[in-house]
């Protein structure tokens, strides 16, 4: 059974969207699969989402909230080939219900992954999901403690039937980062090969430089030498002639 994560980091408000919803080329992506990918939009204006947040805070709170603040999130979470966008929508429901944490967007990745060294293609699914921490009723936002997220973690693996990750902090790769990751573990297969083929080469040379010196032996002695059945009378050749 594979195993699924959820990374969680500040939402980059500004490209979330068109990167989601491939409102940009992107040199990763497979152009070809991208119609495979889902989503589900509750709320398409991140900026104008943020700004009524800052407007909220002030009012609820009395003081402007930092501009570091970040009370949208964006999760990255690992799918398998079964796991559906209805699963990872369940996953935002219950969490939902259980921290209060609202989803805003939900987007299934089929156009990311590699191809290795016979061509296949590998696909890289996952799925994008942002996230209001906002509470917009007290101006608080909800802070996740550890077994915050270790809960979370668990929820999400019985929605999408995978295994739970070992961690909740596993780090995500995103498209480039996986890319090069399993570019690398091509180029060492590859490297691989090539050495073993090397070695091939070089016992062959080594052959070759043998059979040319048994035959000059062989000459000198005014014999010859038949190749085609060398690996028989190699061994008798040069116990005869103390080789």
């Amino acid at each position: 059974m594979s195993k699924t994560s959820i990374h969680i980091e500040p939402c980059k408000i500004g490209s979330s969207e068109s990167h989601n919803l491939r409102h940009k080329e992107l040199p990763y992506v497979r152009q070809e699969y991208s119609a495979m990918n889902q989503s589900i939009v509750l709320e398409s204006d991140l900026v104008g989402r943020m700004a009524t947040i800052r407007e909220t805070y002030q009012r609820l709170i009395g003081q402007k909230m930092q501009k570091t603040a970040a009370p949208l999130r964006e999760g990255v979470i690992v799918l398998d080939e079964q796991a559906t966008l209805s699963d990872v929508q369940n996953f935002c429901e219950r969490i939902q219900q259980r921290f209060g944490i609202k989803t805003l967007q939900i987007h299934v990745h089929e156009d990311e992954g590699h191809t290795d060294d016979i061509g296949r293609w590998i696909p890289n699914r996952h799925a994008h999901v942002v996230f209001d921490y906002f509470d917009h009723t007290t101006g608080k936002t909800f802070r996740p403690t550890r077994q915050d997220m270790a809960t979370m973690q668990t929820m999400l693996a019985e929605c999408l039937r995978m295994e739970r990750g070992e961690s909740s902090d596993i780090k995500h790769l995103n498209a480039i980062q996986f890319k090069n990751q399993e570019q690398t573990k091509q180029l060492a297969r590859i490297e691989e090969r090539i050495s073993a083929q090397k070695a091939i080469l070089t016992k062959i040379v080594k052959t070759t430089e043998e059979m040319t010196r048994l035959q000059e032996i062989a000459a000198k002695n005014g014999l010859k030498i038949n190749f085609t059945d060398v690996p028989k009378r190699e061994p008798k050749f040069k116990r005869r002639y103390g080789i």
